[in-house]
């Protein structure tokens, strides 16, 4: 029984042992297997690019585009290289590292600068030649404007000047005395008060031989430029007449002598008139102002079209003489102050200041105004005399790789106005 026990144990480890090989075997049949169905594929993969693998075409363009000096060398090394798409490709990942697209940046950078600098010297060139050439048309144009003022002060009326009170030489209260011929004339002696005022106080005129015992009175007259006028009798003797001098005289005064419109000291003659002969007297009169006549009134201008620095001549009448008014340019929303050159009571000659910037061609209007701010105005345009001149060159990479189509720039620029 024993002898059968340790035979049942000694085949149960034969059996275990078996089992064990044939595991064995089995694996590594199984390992052998896998082994050669995994190897092909292996072998087959492709090897990832790298920079040792472009070819040696691109290697040499990379290196010639590094060294190159301008924008233009570079775009020549571009346009003459001939590139197959996968070359292309290969080109273009590489620009696109920091060093080539700094490289390409610099240059850029640097044509561009040399442009602008070529532009704005061509610019300034430019400028030159149309300021020389404006300066000269200007001049011409101011001399013209000048002999037009002059023209218009030759065929202005000339009537006879106020003069400006105060300034008359005659001592006040003094008169002329007519000439002694013959025994017993008339004699003015003196009249009072002067200036004499139309429509103000009576006036005295004092003499001898006014009259005569039995002799009727006689009568007393003033001229005021051609205009003679009989006054009114206050009382009549031989040695004192009074007389009044009518308000409306001062009317007559404007109407003889057209320069007395802004009023003043003008002189007239004042006559006793007797039987016996004639007594006359120059005495002053002060006629005042009446600004409801004193509107001017603007005829022409020349030239119509004015630009900065330009003298203008302007005809009309009431600009008036004894202080000098003002001239202004309206032009949009501007009002232009112009500088006054001549003033007289018919013609002016201003000018538009040189420093006028800033408005294109717009019409408008020149205004007059007297001494007394009653205005005229006429239609006139503003010319601007800058240019805008556009002087450009262009910038421009064709068919780089690694720079996208809207990186190419122009270098337009507008460098004056």
């Amino acid at each position: 029984m024993k002898r059968k026990s340790v035979i049942i144990l000694l085949g149960s480890i034969f059996c275990v042992v078996a089992l064990l090989c044939f595991s064995d075997q089995s694996f590594a049949a199984s390992a052998k297997d896998r082994k050669q169905t995994v190897a092909p594929a292996t072998i087959q993969k492709p090897a990832t690019p790298s920079i040792s693998s472009t070819t040696s075409k691109v290697t040499q363009l990379l290196q010639k585009l590094m060294q190159a000096q301008t924008l233009k060398q570079y775009t020549d090394l571009l346009k003459n290289t001939s590139l197959t798409p996968s070359e292309q490709g290969i080109l273009k990942k590489e620009l696109a590292k920091s060093e080539y697209a700094g490289k390409l940046n610099k240059l850029f950078q640097d044509a561009k600068a040399a442009v602008e600098a070529n532009t704005r010297t061509k610019a300034n060139q430019k400028k030159q030649e149309i300021v020389r050439k404006q300066q000269q048309r200007l001049s011409q144009l101011n001399q013209q404007a000048r002999e037009s003022h002059q023209r218009q002060i030759a065929k202005a009326p000339s009537f006879a000047q106020a003069k400006v009170p105060g300034a008359s030489t005659r001592p006040l209260g003094t008169a002329m005395k007519a000439p002694l011929l013959l025994e017993g004339l008339p004699h003015i002696i003196s009249v009072n008060p002067q200036p004499i005022t139309p429509g103000g106080q009576a006036v005295f005129i004092t003499g001898e031989n006014f009259t005569k015992a039995g002799e009727a009175a006689g009568r007393v007259s003033l001229k005021i430029g051609n205009v003679n006028t009989d006054l009114p009798l206050v009382t009549y003797h031989a040695d004192i007449i009074q007389v009044r001098v009518p308000a409306e005289l001062n009317d007559t005064a404007r109407q003889a002598m057209p320069s007395i419109l802004e009023g003043g000291v003008i002189e007239g003659r004042l006559s006793v008139h007797t039987p016996r002969g004639i007594s006359v007297a120059t005495v002053q009169l002060n006629i005042p102002i009446d600004e409801s006549l004193l509107d001017p009134k603007i005829f022409s201008i020349f030239p119509d079209e004015i630009e900065p620095g330009q003298l203008v001549s302007i005809f009309g009448e009431k600009f008036l003489n004894r202080e000098r008014g003002t001239v202004r340019f309206h032009f949009g929303s501007r009002t232009i102050n112009a500088v006054i050159v001549d003033w007289t009571t018919w013609a002016l000659l201003v000018q538009m200041p040189d420093d006028v910037s800033g408005m294109r061609r717009t019409a408008g209007r020149i205004e007059v105004e007297n001494y007394v701010h009653r205005r005229d105005d006429i239609s006139a345009t503003f010319i601007p005399i800058e240019v805008t001149e556009e002087l450009y060159d262009e910038i421009f990479i064709a068919n780089a790789p690694g720079r996208r189509s809207d990186d190419i720039q122009s270098g337009r620029r507008v460098f004056f106005e």
